[in-house]
C-alpha cells in the first residue's frame, strides 16, 4: 500500500509558519522577535532537530537578555544547563555563546547519545 503524498509545507515548524505570517503582516512584536531569534538559533547551532532533548528560553529586561539553554540525556539521567547574558541587540551572538558553552561543558556526549546521531 502506498502512502498518500505529503501536502505542500508538511514538516514545517508551526511556530515558524505563524511567525512568518505575523512578520509579513507587520504584526511582529519586537521583544518576541528578539526572543524567538535567540531561542531558535541555539538548537540550530547544536545541530539539533525534533528528536533533540534540549530546551532554550530567552528572557528580556530592558536592553539585556538572558538565555537559558539545556541539553538532556535521552534517558533523562543527565542534564547540562547554561545561562548566557547579553544585549537584546545581539540575540544571535548570545545564542552562539550558549551553543559553544554547552558542548564545552560536556553536552556533545549527550547529543551523540541520541538515536541516529554519529
Amino acid at each position: 500500500m502506498r502512502s498518500a503524498p505529503r501536502p505542500a509545507g508538511a514538516g514545517l515548524d508551526a511556530l515558524l509558519v505563524a511567525y512568518a505570517g505575523l512578520h509579513r503582516l507587520g504584526q511582529a512584536h519586537p521583544a518576541t522577535d528578539t526572543a524567538y531569534t535567540a531561542e531558535r538559533a541555539a538548537p540550530a547551532m547544536l545541530h539539533g532537530n525534533c528528536t533533540t532533548a534540549a530546551s532554550v528560553h530567552a528572557t528580556l529586561a530592558d536592553a539585556d537578555m538572558a538565555l537559558h539553554a539545556a541539553v538532556f540525556a535521552p534517558d533523562g539521567h543527565a542534564c547540562l544547563r547554561t545561562r548566557i547574558t547579553g544585549s537584546v541587540q545581539q540575540p544571535e551572538e548570545v545564542s552562539h555563546r550558549a551553543a559553544e558553552q554547552l558542548p564545552h561543558d560536556g553536552a556533545a556526549a549527550l547529543l551523540h547519545a541520541l538515536p541516529g546521531r554519529p
